[in-house]
């Protein structure tokens, strides 16, 4: 983590078995002593899962300022020691070059429900939202999908680099005809004095996997670079996947710190388009945050297919500390904003007509983070709790199981 380069594990599994005097199972990679140039401060989340060869694994990204300076997915078994390590080989080490990457914390998707990971996606320093292939049942068939290419790179309009430091939030198609998952995320980053200083524009995103949708496999293939815009009114393209774009959706409101933004239509492409049907172009969604020196840097989080993102503008000023933070919350399908009114924006306890459709809301001199979300008295509002004195009403989730029959 952000005190050494590496990962530990403690053993509780039989926690009434710790004592002062016995000690669990700890574990370091690497270990003492040994070191591993792919190995950064690793800021990732490790998630434990089983793997298609039957044991239970760990994975986690390589993180950030590792010797060799690229983007790795480490794969541990349960005692510490390596399984395998995929490189991307997207990345270098020397400053000059402005290129030093690391990988994020990676989510894992088990594509056949049959309890084993499949893919998994992360993002890294350079802006790449990569898909590692764990499907193959021995570990020399674990790859980068997409022929070691990322699935997408995202970039500003300017061509500007755009972190992803976060895991995405993933979804299935909100098409139920459609194949394949969308990949929610923000981008930008923290972590250094030169961030607080950057004004580099940023964006949320809602990028669609489309492997799956093609007939022949071999067909798909990754969407390739954002390209930057020629004009303020062109539409921006893919570098890899000509004819198909992303949907604009903007802010074009803002008064007393709520925020209003666009409601575009989402018109989906198919593969179909190749043999001349093109009704539809779009792969996926972005919304370019409006303020100056404004980042994602934690997960967004879905509610009822809608994507709840908090952004941050740190004081630039080494003298200052704190900055402000937006809320958003956008339809997850399309990036636009919702059609339900889910702020409690006059403040009265509960989430009505009265508080008016909105896209977000700005808190002034106070940064926060992916929020909790709780119930605990069970009203017509859900709180997002972002730390111990600032909450939120939002709209209530729906929560339980649908039931249905078939009557002949």
């Amino acid at each position: 983590g952000k005190g050494g380069k590496g990962v530990y594990g403690i053993d509780i599994t039989d926690p009434k078995a710790i004592s002062q005097g016995t000690t669990p199972t700890i574990w370091e990679y690497p270990a003492y002593g040994v070191s591993d140039p792919d190995m950064g401060y690793s800021y990732s989340e490790p998630v434990i899962v089983t793997a298609n060869t039957g044991e239970s694994v760990i994975l986690f990204g390589n993180g950030y300022d590792s010797t060799n300076g690229s983007a790795v997915l480490y794969i541990l078994a349960m005692d510490g020691t390596l399984i395998e390590k995929i490189d991307t080989g997207v990345g270098n080490p020397d400053p000059l070059v402005g290129q030093c990457n690391g990988l994020s914390t990676p989510v894992p998707i088990d594509r056949d429900y049959d309890g084993t990971v499949d893919v998994v996606y992360a993002g890294d320093l350079l802006g790449n939202m990569w898909k590692f292939d764990l499907s193959g049942k021995a570990k020399s068939d674990w790859k980068v999908a997409y022929g070691g290419s990322p699935l997408f790179t995202a970039q500003s309009k300017g061509g500007g680099i755009q972190s992803i430091v976060s895991k995405p939030a993933v979804m299935t198609h909100c098409d139920g005809s459609r194949k394949g998952t969308i990949l929610i995320f923000g981008t930008g980053r923290y972590m250094a004095y030169e961030d607080t200083i950057s004004d580099g524009g940023q964006s949320l995103y809602g990028i669609w996997d489309w492997a799956d949708e093609w007939d022949d496999p071999t067909a798909s293939k990754p969407l390739g670079l954002f390209e930057k815009a020629i004009s303020s009114s062109s539409e921006r393209s893919l570098s890899n996947a000509p004819g198909v774009t992303l949907l604009k959706q903007e802010v074009n409101f803002e008064l007393d710190s709520l925020i209003k933004s666009t409601t575009h239509p989402i018109h989906w492409f198919s593969p179909s388009a190749k043999e001349g049907d093109t009704t539809g172009n779009h792969v996926g969604w972005y919304m370019d945050l409006p303020g100056s020196g404004e980042r994602v840097v934690t997960r967004v989080k879905l509610i009822d297919g809608v994507a709840v993102g908090v952004s941050l503008t740190p004081q630039s000023s080494p003298c200052s500390s704190g900055g402000d933070s937006v809320v958003y919350m956008l339809e997850a399908c399309n990036g636009g904003q919702p059609d339900d009114e889910l702020f409690d924006s006059d403040e009265d306890g509960d989430v009505d007509t009265a508080d008016g459709k909105l896209s977000g809301k700005r808190y002034r001199d106070n940064i926060y983070y992916a929020p909790a979300i709780i119930n605990a008295d069970k009203k017509e509002a859900d709180k997002l709790f972002f730390d111990a004195k600032e909450r939120m009403e939002v709209k209530k989730e729906i929560l339980g199981i649908f039931y249905w029959r078939f009557v002949e």
